[in-house]
């Protein structure tokens, strides 16, 4: 049962994104991503009144208060990366997360990396490579420096060092209280805590088409459906195990970007997402 909601909590993620990157072609991407929370939050509100509310530590405070801001910001990058660039080039370095959770330990608490974490970060480093493999004609390294001459790329590195944060935020938030509760009270008050950053741009929201609002209403629908088939897996096996398999809405947003945007190598791209995606398998579940 917790595979299958994993799978449908990633293509609904996936899909989200797609439907996002669609709407991005009218919308300010402050106004889009705003919209995108602000739909996510009723049905999440309203499961609020059937679920049990379970005890309530400080941590919940603490994590709520500190992860806000930082989620605000990587929210925010998350959706410039889609608008500036392909799927297929930007979503998979989300991959690169339990890297950065494995740098933070080994900077501030002297942990090294066990062998399955290492080859891990092999494969994910080779992955990243391999997106870019077009560019090695010009020479070993290019593909690497590609990485870093593509906006969405740096953008989603940029949130995938966040999360490495806001992970442990929400660990503690849900450790403070309940996986569901915590999951659905996060979202509920993202929308308010992203408020400042859209509503001076509130005046152009005339510009999007029904058509394009129509692509936010659904993504903020299956951005809810994400948040609830996230928590409810998560109570049925072990974080890392889930996460892990939630991880393939980045093979599926190479296939959106090549097969729906027409982003082209569709073949270098799926491998190189692959290779990111079970490289984070290796080391959340074995590293």
């Amino acid at each position: 049962m917790w595979v299958a909601l994993t799978l449908l909590c990633a293509f609904s993620l996936a899909t989200s994104d797609a439907l996002t990157k669609r709407a991005l072609r009218e919308a300010d991407e402050r106004l889009a991503a705003w919209l995108r929370l602000l739909v996510c939050a009723p049905p999440l509100l309203a499961l609020l009144l059937f679920i049990d509310r379970p005890p309530i530590g400080h941590g919940f405070w603490v994590a709520l208060g500190a992860g806000m801001p930082l989620e605000v910001l990587s929210f925010y990058l998350y959706v410039k990366a889609l608008r500036v660039s392909p799927m297929s080039l930007s979503l998979p370095f989300l991959a690169f997360t339990p890297i950065f959770l494995i740098g933070v330990g080994w900077l501030l608490l002297g942990e090294s990396p066990t062998l399955p974490g290492a080859v891990g970060i092999l494969i994910i480093s080779a992955g990243g490579y391999v997106l870019n493999l077009e560019h090695l004609r010009r020479g070993l390294l290019e593909p690497v420096r590609a990485i870093f001459r593509e906006r969405g790329a740096v953008l989603m590195l940029a949130v995938a060092f966040i999360y490495a944060f806001t992970a442990s935020l929400i660990k503690m938030g849900i450790n403070s209280s309940s996986a569901l509760f915590y999951g659905v009270v996060y979202f509920t008050v993202l929308p308010l805590a992203y408020a400042p950053l859209a509503v001076p741009r509130l005046g152009r929201i005339s510009s999007i088409s029904r058509r394009h609002m129509a692509y936010l209403v659904a993504a903020g629908l299956l951005m809810a459906l994400m948040v609830v088939t996230h928590v409810v897996a998560v109570s049925l096996t072990e974080v890392a195990y889930m996460v892990a398999v939630k991880r393939t809405s980045l093979l599926i947003s190479v296939l959106y970007g090549c097969l729906v945007f027409r982003e082209g190598r569709l073949g270098e791209r799926a491998a190189g997402a692959l290779m990111m995606v079970a490289g984070f398998a290796v080391i959340v579940t074995l590293g």
